[in-house]
Formats: C-alpha cells, sequence, structure tokens
C-alpha cells in the first residue's frame, strides 16, 4: 500500500522580498563582474520526506557565478560513460540485470507540454552527473540503474490526469485534492497503468507543476512507495521555480534538480532512519560543523535560521558526514545505503528497505 508523501515545507521554501533580492544582487554584483573578467495512500499528514528548497536571494546569482564545480570527481560507474537513449520508449525494454534497480522515467500530465527530455539527453545528463557524484563519494559504488544493452532505458509516461489535477487544488490532507500529495497522484496513477515493478523504484522527472514543493518522496517504512520524484516546473508558494538553477548540462557536475532526485531516492530506501544521530524531519540531517548544509540530506531544521542546502557550493555536497547517520556507519538497526540492494556493485548481506 502506497502512503502519503509529503513534500518540502512551505516554510523551507519562501524566499525573502524583492527589496532583499535586489540587496543580495548588489551585494554579489563584484563577484559577477570577477567571473565574467575570468500507488494511492490513505497515511496521515506528515513531515516532509521532500528535498529543501533553492533558498535565499543569491542562490541562483551564486549559481550563474559559480561556473564548473572543482574536486568531487572519481571513478565514473555509469556516470558521463553511461550510453543515453536517443530514441523514445514507452514500455519497460529486457533489463540487463535481474537485480534491484533504479528505473527512470520522463512523466507528463494529459495536457502537460513535452520537451522530449527523455531523447534530448537533459535527463540522461542528469542521472551521468549524479552517478559521477554518487560514485567520487563511495569509491566507486553507484545505484543500479535499469539498463537495456548498456543503454540508460528512460521511459515516457503520459497519465491520464491534467496537470491541474495532479498538482492539487486544496491545502487539505487529501491524497486526490492536497497541494502536498503530487508524489502520491503520480505514484497511484502508474500503479494503474500497470507500470511498477517488485524489483525497481522509479525517479521521475515530472514535467508538471507544484505550489508546494521541487520533489517528493517515499519513505519507507513510515510512508511506503516505490517513487521519487522532482516537479520540473514548481514553484512553491513564495520561492523560487525549481528550475531556476539550470539542469541537466553536464554529465559530471550535478546542479540542484540533479541533486533532488537523488536525494528522494536515498528517501525511498528509508534513508536517513529516525534513530540516526543527527536525524530530523523525516529523513534529514543537520549535522553541526563547519557547512552541515553540505549534506546530500540536509534539511534546515524548523524554526531556525539554518542555512539553504549549499547545491551550489563550488566543491559540490557531500555524502553523510561524519559516517554515523546513513551510509557506512555501525548501527546495524540503521539504513545504510552502503548494505542497499540497489547499490552496484551489490554488497555482501545486502538488505531491501523497510517495508519492502
Amino acid at each position: 500500500m502506497i502512503r502519503a508523501v509529503i513534500e518540502c515545507p512551505p516554510a523551507h521554501c519562501a524566499g525573502p522580498d524583492r527589496s532583499a533580492k535586489l540587496w543580495a544582487m548588489l551585494r554579489i554584483l563584484p563577484v559577477l563582474l570577477a567571473t565574467l573578467a575570468a500507488c494511492s495512500g490513505d497515511g496521515p499528514v506528515l513531515p516532509d520526506a521532500g528535498v529543501p528548497d533553492l533558498g535565499q536571494a543569491d542562490r541562483a546569482l551564486l549559481g550563474e557565478a559559480r561556473g564548473e564545480r572543482g574536486g568531487d570527481r572519481g571513478t565514473d560507474r555509469g556516470g558521463a560513460g553511461l550510453t543515453c537513449p536517443n530514441v523514445r520508449e514507452t514500455v519497460d525494454r529486457a533489463d540487463d540485470s535481474e537485480l534491484f534497480q533504479a528505473r527512470v522515467l520522463y512523466v507528463l500530465s494529459s495536457d502537460g507540454t513535452d520537451e522530449g527530455l527523455d531523447t534530448n539527453n537533459k535527463i540522461c545528463n542528469s542521472v551521468r552527473a549524479f552517478t559521477h557524484w554518487l560514485g567520487a563519494q563511495t569509491g566507486g559504488r553507484v545505484l543500479r540503474l535499469d539498463t537495456h544493452a548498456g543503454e540508460l532505458d528512460v521511459g515516457f509516461v503520459r497519465l491520464g490526469l491534467s496537470n491541474a489535477e495532479l498538482e492539487g487544488s486544496s491545502w487539505a490532507a487529501s491524497i486526490d485534492t492536497g497541494y502536498k500529495y503530487v508524489r502520491d497522484r503520480i505514484e497511484r496513477e502508474l500503479h494503474k497503468a500497470g507500470l511498477l515493478k517488485q524489483n525497481k523504484l522509479y525517479m521521475v522527472y515530472y514535467g508538471g507543476t507544484s505550489i508546494y514543493a521541487c520533489g517528493g518522496a517515499a519513505y519507507p517504512p513510515a510512508l511506503v512507495g516505490r517513487v521519487a520524484a522532482v516537479y520540473l516546473k514548481g514553484q512553491p508558494q513564495g520561492g523560487y521555480p525549481c528550475e531556476s538553477d539550470p539542469w541537466g548540462g553536464s554529465p559530471t557536475i550535478p546542479h540542484y534538480l540533479d541533486y533532488s532526485i537523488l536525494h528522494d531516492t536515498l528517501h525511498v530506501l528509508g534513508i536517513v532512519g529516525v534513530a540516526a544521530p543527527h536525524h530530523h524531519s523525516s529523513g534529514h540531517v543537520f549535522d553541526g560543523g563547519a557547512q552541515p548544509n553540505r549534506d546530500l540530506m540536509y534539511q534546515p531544521r524548523p524554526g531556525t535560521n539554518d542555512s539553504p542546502w549549499d547545491t551550489y557550493n563550488p566543491q559540490g555536497l557531500l555524502l553523510d558526514l561524519g559516517g554515523d547517520d546513513y551510509f557506512e556507519h555501525s548501527n546495524a538497526a540503521l539504513p545504510d545505503l552502503a548494505k542497499s540492494v540497489f547499490l552496484d556493485p551489490l554488497p555482501a548481506g545486502a538488505v531491501k528497505p523497510p517495508s519492502w
């Protein structure tokens, strides 16, 4: 049974007013000049299992100024070397592996604009970029992707619901109409169409809108499901368009939405476990130190002045600061990415996500 998933709360998605934006632009101007010169659900309303928002006003400006990131390079298992499709596929082609794997989907509403993101390398480059980053962080271990004859198998799905129906129409805790349940409606429609398989989780690039978040995910065992999604045309109320930071351009350098789909996919694996030492807010971490917001699974703590997620940092994000929350930790009771059945190469004693 798929249960309700609540994405990034509005409190974390709000941006500053226009005067603050102007001040941020003036403040960052010298930097810019210098750079130029050089299934259905029935769960209760629960805390967010989605991605942090873009954050402060100068975030997009820094994104424009940062250029290519240094560092964070490493073994490329399925990253830049992954073959991208150039022909649309509406069926799940024969798999190269029978093991647990992550399938990538380009999903549109019944009236959504088709940008060809499944065949123009944009989604593929997004997958290549986060895979390259993950391999560099783990010593070559990556998520096992659904491939056919060595090519990333990106499926195309046009759902029967309109963009307005998928976006929602109220703040009610309703999977049928609630703004917070975009991902749930997508998973429900995919399930009804018979498109979900038992040995796969699904990374959905949804070409539609949300006024609540830029993405969402299942978070077992509390929120059971198989789908992680980013909302490409989303714009949380008071926040920035989710595509403000360009994505899918580089096969090796991830940006906000590239990191976001990986962040949400780890939620589907049950990460971060609620008993993890730095866990908060249903699957996120705040690990004290100089740069806690560089953690892949970071989110600002509710009611604080915590910095926004540092996806614009020139050195990129990091995987599990301190190594004690969700990767190669010593607590056998907590989900550990290093032991996931979705990891390639398959680890000894690999385990499925909670409640799978």
